[in-house]
């Protein structure tokens, strides 16, 4: 199924959506439809106060490539150039978090307790006779070194991490199953060891750097997208799971080239921006490439890049 089309077979709730300021829709030039994003709930969803001003040249870059504006992208065809929203509280330009809006007004009841810093070690099961039905009851913890059982007296929804845990409780297809007797409880298929993988690190700035400035200020979010519609890389087993315990680190293989498709997709997704870089609209504003740099273009040279490195496009 191809991702421009994916939205239209999801069926999730969206927060209450607040037009942008006519300031950044004039200088985005974004579209969007009130009609095909959310009116009610607790968690909020708009779009910065501010934005830089050579956004105004992101849409105009993508369209001279041939890559068209996305005029509707929240009701699931975002092929295409657009601008993202973000968790956002239009009333203070603060970030509408889920503590915010479901944690604290919530926390004062006696039946919430609310563990951070805790792993599931296993899940707990029962079966129920005569009809042979298994159903999961609860699960085993560690807090601080400290093992613990908590259980539901009416229901349980699992929900959490995908690595560790449910292999160990038997839950996943039969050759992702690490239990102590390789006993399957919940055959669930889609649960193997395929994981996007995405790179991260930190930046950190003294607080007195932004102290100063205004929360509408603050509010910006570099939230420009731009979705290509076109032949997505064969992920093979992004992940290799090796556990024997929910604590250890799961051994990751990504194998990027078990495909040999790859070899030709991956270089074709990464040239899309270098060529973006070259517009007349972008090579203004941006410095030379720095990496792979000029003296890669051939496809052969793209390939050689791409096996030295973890780099590789997202889906």
């Amino acid at each position: 199924m191809e991702q421009a089309h994916l939205g239209r077979y999801l069926v999730m709730g969206q927060p209450p959506f607040t037009p942008s300021l006519s300031s950044v829709e004039s200088t985005t030039g974004m579209q969007f439809k009130t009609s095909s994003r959310g009116s009610d709930g607790p968690l909020q969803a708009t779009y910065p106060a501010y934005v830089v001003p050579i956004t105004t040249n992101w849409l105009p870059t993508l369209n001279s490539t041939s890559i068209l504006t996305s005029p509707d992208a929240y009701k699931g065809i975002n092929a295409g150039g657009f601008f993202a929203t973000s968790a956002i509280n239009p009333s203070n330009w603060t970030r509408s978090s889920a503590k915010a809006v479901y944690y604290v007004p919530a926390s004062a009841r006696p039946n919430l307790n609310v563990m951070v810093n805790t792993a599931v070690m296993l899940i707990t099961w029962a079966f129920q006779r005569p009809s042979g039905m298994i159903m999961a009851t609860g699960i085993e913890s560690s807090w601080n070194g400290q093992q613990g059982t908590v259980k539901a007296g009416k229901e349980v929804i699992l929900l959490g991490g995908s690595v560790g845990s449910p292999q160990l409780s038997g839950v996943g297809p039969r050759e992702s199953v690490f239990g102590p007797e390789q006993h399957v409880q919940c055959r669930l298929l889609r649960l193997r060891g395929r994981r996007l993988c995405r790179l991260r690190g930190r930046y950190m700035i003294p607080v007195p750097t932004f102290s100063k400035k205004s929360a509408q200020f603050l509010s910006f979010v570099n939230s420009g997208m731009a979705y290509l519609n076109g032949s997505y890389w064969w992920e093979g087993e992004l992940m290799d799971v090796n556990l024997h315990l929910v604590l250890d680190h799961p051994a990751i293989d990504p194998q990027y080239y078990s495909h040999p498709a790859n070899v030709t997709i991956m270089p074709q997704d990464l040239k899309a921006a270098p060529t973006l870089g070259q517009t007349d609209l972008l090579s203004s504003i941006l410095s030379n490439e720095i990496s792979p740099g000029p003296s890669v273009s051939t496809d052969e040279e793209w390939e050689e890049w791409l096996r030295s490195m973890e780099y590789h496009p997202s889906l």
